[in-house]
């Protein structure tokens, strides 16, 4: 249910009573009032419509108002006007107090709204609650122009200088409100901080003795507290020395005896219960603006980090509004500089660029094809002669034919000297005359099957990364093995494909950086770009772990790469097995040697090998260019 929709009834139907505290009379009106009133009350039908009439008690009356208002109102007369307004203003008292019920009994879809709806603590009552959510959304929604009304809540000043109303985070503020899913995220951070606010409130207040003296007073029995006044006075003094109360006065009081003891220890409890609640207030109000200030400091350094991270998570994916909580610890700006380091390596860095487009846009090397019987239409024609049509002249020919003899044979005829030529030409068929075509072509619509070709539809699969860390990659081939990293994991989630990260050197490390959705995704990327290269090289370990996930329903048939030096012990004999067995199945195993020193038995049993040099220039470009003839 739209609540802002109520709302804007309530808004409009208190507008006209502000505006008409009665149904007015027209006569008085003036044409401009009139032509004002009548659009205020078109516009409370057409929202009321938009609601749906059947859920007010005067749909009946409002269908009759709403005819009396849509129509051209020029040609009524005062008297009609006058009625058609006691009308219109007969439901406007209902139209707000039904308006108030339905958001009452309406629920938040997200479940962290729904929680504070119904069981916060920082509202006195669950309406008050949905009134301060909403107006809360409302300022973070620019496509909402109405201002939700909060009354005399306490979060009221703070929330408006939360949303927009301190020109320090002004900046800040526009860009949340540009990001659904992180309005969404700063909302629920705003109710999470109102619920802590509102329990150190609790925890921390210091009028906690005078209240509960205030609890023991209006429990005491009139008679006593004429008795003990004195005693009482001192403790009030003792425990509320900034709260003033003419003490002087109600010992004049009781001393007179002119009022009962039930009268003036109500009227004592009730000017004490104000003083504490004035004092209290107050300092509530101090409190929340001084965790406010706090709040904010850490809730919009939070949205500049996620600014920071959108900038470089945006190169991954458009969906990055879920990665709020990646803003903060341990995402240090070092953490931002890291992952803003390698995208800048990337953009400027033509060849690395196209290496891991290349990579990244592997597809199988066959193409699978399935055979399929097609049902196919065809229209097949006939030639014939079309009745009582003599055709079309398509040439000359020999014939005796008169009526399509040429004027010229006829003339032959007429000449008495000719005449018996002509009976001879006519005789043998030899008049020159005219050729008429009449067949004319007939489609025959007919059936055929044939047995085709058809490419099988292939998702990309996913992308296995196995990624020498040890000593003898230090420099150089380090640089390019972290590039070449960041922008395969980019290129398969643009891709939708899972991507799976290896490590190793006398170990390995293992982390699925497929989905940068998960929460650790990208601090998993930043471990990896920021640590340094060490220790020995074992690439067995690494290619066992490729092989048990290849076995695994998510990554079937993965393409396996391994970036690496190969300066290492050659394999296993039953390992390299393993491997020839996998690509049998289909599965690719290539390589990317960083070094012109690699161990040819290890670089043998992939699928494809390129190398990299990085000593010298042209490297880069030679590499691209192989690989890129490689995949064609």
């Amino acid at each position: 249910m739209d609540r802002y929709l109520y709302y804007q009834i309530i808004s409009i139907a208190k507008k006209i009573q502000q505006s008409y505290p009665t149904p007015p009379a027209s006569k008085k009106l003036g044409r401009k009032n009139i032509t004002a009133l009548n659009n205020d009350i078109k516009t409370l039908c057409q929202l009321i419509d938009r609601a749906n009439p059947d859920n007010f008690s005067f749909s009946e009356v409002y269908f009759s108002i709403k005819d009396d208002f849509t129509g051209f109102t020029n040609f009524y007369s005062f008297s009609e006007l006058d009625r058609n307004y006691r009308k219109a203003f007969s439901i406007l008292n209902r139209a707000i107090v039904e308006s108030y019920k339905k958001i009452e009994e309406s629920n938040s879809e997200n479940e962290k709204f729904s929680q504070f709806e119904k069981f916060g603590t920082a509202e006195d009552t669950e309406f008050n609650r949905k009134k301060t959510l909403d107006f809360i959304t409302q300022r973070l929604d620019s496509k909402l122009p109405l201002d939700v009304p909060m009354g005399n809540s306490q979060w009221k000043d703070s929330l408006s200088q939360i949303l927009g109303g301190d020109k320090e985070y002004k900046k800040e503020f526009e860009f949340v409100k540009t990001h659904k899913q992180l309005k969404v995220s700063v909302t629920e951070e705003i109710l999470k901080w109102m619920e802590e606010t509102k329990s150190k409130l609790i925890t921390e207040n210091p009028f906690k003795d005078q209240e509960t003296l205030l609890l023991e007073l209006e429990k005491q029995k009139p008679e006593q507290f004429v008795t003990d006044f004195k005693k009482i006075t001192t403790k009030v003094k003792t425990l509320c020395k900034d709260i003033s109360i003419d003490f002087k006065f109600y010992e004049s009081q009781i001393a007179s005896g002119r009022f009962k003891p039930a009268v003036l220890l109500r009227n004592f409890c009730k000017e004490l219960r104000q003083a504490i609640v004035v004092k209290k207030t107050e300092w509530e109000l101090n409190q929340i603006d001084e965790y406010r200030q706090e709040f904010m400091k850490e809730l919009y350094e939070k949205v500049r980090n996620f600014g920071k991270l959108e900038g470089i998570v945006s190169l991954f994916s458009d969906q990055f509004g879920v990665l709020w909580d990646l803003s903060q610890a341990p995402f240090s700006d070092y953490g931002f500089e890291v992952l803003k380091e390698f995208a800048d390596i990337l953009e400027n860095e033509k060849g690395l660029q196209e290496l891991a487009e290349l990579i990244g846009r592997h597809d199988k090397e066959e193409q699978s094809y399935r055979k399929e019987i097609i049902s196919r239409l065809v229209t097949e024609f006939e030639y014939k002669p079309k009745p009582a049509f003599k055709g079309e002249i398509s040439g000359l020919k020999l014939g005796n034919d008169l009526t399509a003899v040429l004027p010229g044979e006829l003339a032959l005829y007429k000449n008495p000297k000719t005449k018996k030529l002509f009976m001879l030409k006519y005789a043998q068929k030899q008049l020159l005359s005219y050729a008429y075509q009449n067949m004319m072509p007939v489609g025959k619509d007919k059936t055929i099957e044939e047995e085709v070709s058809v490419a099988e539809e292939e998702n990309k699969g996913p992308i296995i990364l196995c990624i020498d860390t040890s000593g003898s990659m230090n420099g150089s081939p380090e640089r390019v093995a972290k590039t070449i990293t960041f922008a395969i994991i980019k290129r398969a989630i643009e891709e939708d494909r899972g991507c799976y990260l290896i490590s190793f050197s006398s170990g390995i490390e293992t982390t699925d950086l497929g989905r940068l959705s998960k929460s650790n995704a990208i601090e998993e990327l930043i471990h990896f770009l920021r640590m340094s290269f060490n220790g020995g090289t074992d690439a067995g370990p690494a290619l066992e772990h490729s092989l048990e996930m290849i076995k695994e329903k998510e990554w079937k048939n993965a393409d396996v790469l391994m970036v690496s030096d190969f300066c290492m012990d050659s394999i296993d004999y039953e390992l390299e097995e393993r491997i020839q067995e996998e690509q049998k199945n289909g599965s690719k195993f290539f390589s990317l040697v960083i070094s012109s020193y690699g161990n040819e038995s290890v670089i043998d049993c992939f699928d494809q090998n390129w190398e990299y040099n990085p000593e010298a220039d042209d490297s880069m470009k030679n590499l691209v260019r192989r690989m890129h003839d490689d995949w064609q």
